[in-house]
């Protein structure tokens, strides 16, 4: 049964705690800037000001977190560290941390799944070239080896690895471990308790995994896919109908979600939104990266540059704008390397490299800084690193998506940083461009680099994004303890 002791211990231990931190864990000053921060966010805000007693609390499932997660987090990398980075940030924090599962919003589940559908990737890859080999020995007229059934909607994942992962790594953890523990099964019986699940990757790649705990868990994800956009109403998006280059106002508006059927975007795959990659109480993140918004990212006057995007042809879409600049772009590119003396207009100075055409990592920064727009189409998944990057660098982000669901859509004022364009309307690229080439379009892409600097606060783990998802987190757990046990 749900110990009201041990809940009010543990609100006063937070409320302690905050307090002596007050500086570090809100950053009051930053509130007085201009602020892309949705309405939900300030109401958060300010309601965690005046009644710091509902602090999320959170209890970590122990033995979960063993030798194979701490091998992999030297294998993986800074982009692919979110579910060793959570656990490190949800140990340390004194804040969220509680000691009595009967306590807490949260039973938090520590794992490593990234790591391991990794290492399987490598493993069955390493298998199909030795088997390759041997049949070239073995055979003059070999056999053709069986190409590896992949994921194409979620990143071309090879589904054998997803599903060792999946069945033999996810599952075995929740049937021979975590159920068998008294506080799993505690928090399982608990309408007001939650799991609390860490995952690069959504619930429609770990499906048995997901199925098992559907809405019973809140997932912390980088997959941002979901039908957020279909749900916004025409005048949310840039349109080559609109001279404007789309709606004038910045509030986020919606309507009733589109019927089946009617999904018109770059490819098939880009219409697939089931099995749900992340369900209404689940938090898309940022990814993490290694940018951060420096003195620079603050000037847009001496852009010289209207459009600028560099990256792999990893997406149907991505696949769509390079075929659509191709054509003279080796010309603008002697054109703009050196700006001086070009007698390009605005609306020419446009730079979509092919994906064949490489860029350092200091040349793609280089002209990062000197545009007013960065497009930002589907990649491996909707949401990508390299929005976050844009906006690091002071570049108005374009996101060309049927499909986003951006990072912290609750408490982010999106249409105030950033444009929105259909993948039907790539076609038509160049007309919405030119429209937001004129002034009045000058003045859109202007007032939301105004509001970039907020937004790479909130966004940035090492700035506020951490007490943006301290927040999110916040807001489920004042739902879950209004529901009876």
């Amino acid at each position: 049964q749900y110990n009201d002791d041990w809940a009010a211990m543990a609100e006063r231990e937070a409320v302690e705690h905050m307090d002596a931190n007050a500086e570090s864990a809100v950053v009051l000053e930053k509130m007085s800037l201009k602020t892309p921060a949705s309405e939900h966010f300030k109401r958060q805000a300010t309601d965690w000001v005046q009644s710091a007693s509902t602090s999320p609390r959170v209890y970590m499932l122990p033995g979960s977190w063993d030798r194979s997660c701490d091998y992999s987090s030297e294998q993986l990398g800074y982009r692919y560290s979110l579910e060793h980075w959570m656990h490190q940030n949800i140990l340390a924090n004194e804040v969220l941390l509680v000691s009595d599962p009967q306590a807490a919003d949260f039973v938090y589940l520590p794992h490593c799944a990234t790591g391991i559908f990794m290492h399987l990737v490598a493993k069955f890859e390493l298998q199909h070239l030795a088997n390759e080999k041997r049949r070239g020995k073995n055979s003059s007229h070999g056999a053709p080896g069986l190409k590896e059934e992949i994921l194409r909607y979620e990143g071309n994942l090879p589904v054998r690895a997803v599903r060792g992962t999946d069945h033999a790594y996810l599952m075995h953890k929740v049937q021979t471990l975590w159920t068998k523990q008294w506080e799993f099964q505690h928090c399982l019986r608990r309408r007001s308790c939650q799991f609390l699940i860490v995952s690069i990757y959504g619930r429609h790649v770990w499906r048995k995994f997901a199925s098992f705990f559907e809405g019973k868990a809140v997932v912390l994800t980088h997959s941002g896919m979901s039908r957020w956009l279909q749900q916004q109403l025409p005048s949310f998006f840039c349109s080559s109908r609109s001279s404007s280059g789309g709606s004038s106002t910045s509030k986020t508006t919606t309507t009733k979600p589109v019927e089946r059927g009617t999904c018109r975007a770059a490819c098939e795959e880009h219409c697939v939104l089931e099995p749900p990659s992340v369900l209404p109480d689940d938090i898309v993140l940022p990814w993490t990266i290694s940018y951060r918004w420096t003195p620079r990212s603050y000037n847009f006057a001496s852009r010289d540059l209207l459009v600028f995007y560099s990256g792999t042809a990893n997406s149907c879409s991505r696949d769509m704008l390079a075929g659509l600049f191709r054509e003279g772009f080796d010309e603008r590119l002697k054109e703009l390397a050196s700006i001086k003396g070009s007698t390009l207009a605005l609306e020419e100075r446009i730079l979509i490299f092919p994906p064949e055409f490489q860029l350092l990592q200091t040349e793609w920064s280089e002209l990062a800084f000197r545009s007013r727009l960065c497009l930002v189409p589907d990649g491996d998944s909707p949401n990508t690193g390299r929005l976050i990057e844009v906006i690091m660098h002071g570049c108005v982000p374009l996101i060309i998506s049927n499909r986003l669901q951006p990072p912290f859509h609750e408490f982010i004022d999106w249409p105030s940083i950033a444009f929105f364009l259909k993948e039907e309307e790539i076609p038509n690229l160049s007309k919405v461009l030119s429209a937001l080439a004129r002034p009045k379009g000058l003045r859109r892409i202007a007032e939301r680099h105004s509001n970039l600097v907020g937004a790479a606060h909130l966004l940035h783990f090492d700035g506020g994004g951490i007490n943006t998802l301290f927040f999110a987190l916040r807001d489920r757990a004042k739902k879950l303890r209004t529901m009876p046990d």
